[in-house]
């Protein structure tokens, strides 16, 4: 247990090292059409929006 501990905390060092941006997020603009689609599919796979990258 103490293992995955320190390698849990190995990892959230090094990505907390990366830079600023760590867990920003980024608002783009993107054509209606496709917006109106993601929602639709959103809604028939239960997920959201910005869940579709």
């Amino acid at each position: 247990m103490i293992c995955g501990g320190l390698r849990w905390r190995s990892t959230l060092k090094a990505a907390l090292g990366r830079g600023h941006t760590f867990g920003t997020k980024t608002a783009i603009s993107i054509p209606d059409e496709v917006f109106v689609e993601a929602e639709r599919l959103a809604r028939l796979y239960r997920k959201r929006v910005s869940k579709f990258a």
